[in-house]
């Protein structure tokens, strides 16, 4: 079962509806089952769904159920992490996003506080009106 499993649950995906190619249900089991058994939760729920209702004839329960039941268990821990787990590029881009945003947060920070300065200074150093009646 090798090859992208996004790629195979994208072609399992035309299959049913019919849109790009001929409308066969039997194709879209095939490729949603590729794609499924790499553990894509997406093509997990998807092949389950199209054996328990768009397919006509004896019902294989039990490998309904089992589809159902990983999609359901991944679904769960990728739910108790936050969702899905980020891969290696996701990762360094977040890690950058922080950096760049901690840089202009620092910088804005910076000028904040010279601003501050600059105008407390002006309003300490400025000439002050002799008292007329003094």
């Amino acid at each position: 079962m090798a090859g992208d499993a996004k790629s195979q649950h994208r072609i399992g995906y035309y299959y049913p509806t019919g849109n790009y190619v001929a409308k066969d249900l039997d194709q879209a089991l095939i490729w949603y089952k590729k794609a499924a058994g790499q553990d894509l939760l997406k093509a997990q729920y998807a092949y389950g769904r199209l054996l328990a209702f768009e397919r006509e004839g004896p019902k294989d329960i039990a490998q309904i159920t089992k589809s159902y039941n990983r999609a359901v268990k991944k679904h769960r821990w990728l739910m108790a992490r936050g969702g899905k787990m980020p891969s290696e590029n996701e990762d360094t881009a977040f890690r950058f996003l922080l950096m760049f945003l901690s840089l202009i947060l620092f910088k804005a920070l910076l000028s904040l506080t010279l601003f501050i300065i600059t105008q407390w200074r002006l309003y300490i150093d400025r000439p002050r009106r002799s008292n007329p009646f003094g």
